[in-house]
């Protein structure tokens, strides 16, 4: 696991997402492995790969503002903004910064399903709540 997190941190994803199958052949139930493979994947552009690697996560009780985030911006790249809006529109995450992440996705999605107004709503909750909200 220690090489998989380093090849991740070095923003190698594709080394990253390799070390970590293999972890998760030998320890199936490897929470942070699981968490760390969807993340990879979502930034080698495999998003569809990375909402299931996410789900498998959260399943295995990694905490929400790891994964709903990512999971988040999972689903926007799926295009899948009406999802998004269903299942995370009304989650409420411990950090501000996660907060923000996935404030700035609803954002967006509600941008996609062409309501102006929930995405103005939603970005101001993103700018609100954290500085890091830069995507927003």
């Amino acid at each position: 696991m220690p090489a998989a997190r380093e090849r991740f941190e070095q923003h190698d994803y594709q080394a990253a997402a390799i070390e970590l199958r293999n972890v998760l052949q030998k320890h199936p139930e490897d929470a942070e492995a699981q968490l760390l493979l969807g993340r990879a994947l979502l930034e080698l552009g495999i998003p569809l790969g990375a909402e299931v690697e996410l789900r498998k996560a959260l399943a295995l009780h990694v905490a929400p503002g790891q994964v709903l985030p990512p999971l988040a911006r999972a689903l926007l790249a799926e295009g899948k903004p009406e999802r998004l809006v269903l299942e995370l529109g009304e989650e409420t995450l411990g950090s501000p910064a996660e907060q923000a992440d996935l404030q700035t996705s609803l954002g967006y999605a509600w941008i996609a399903k062409r309501d102006p107004a929930r995405a103005q709503a939603a970005f101001a909750r993103a700018l609100a709540g954290s500085r890091f909200a830069i995507q927003a």
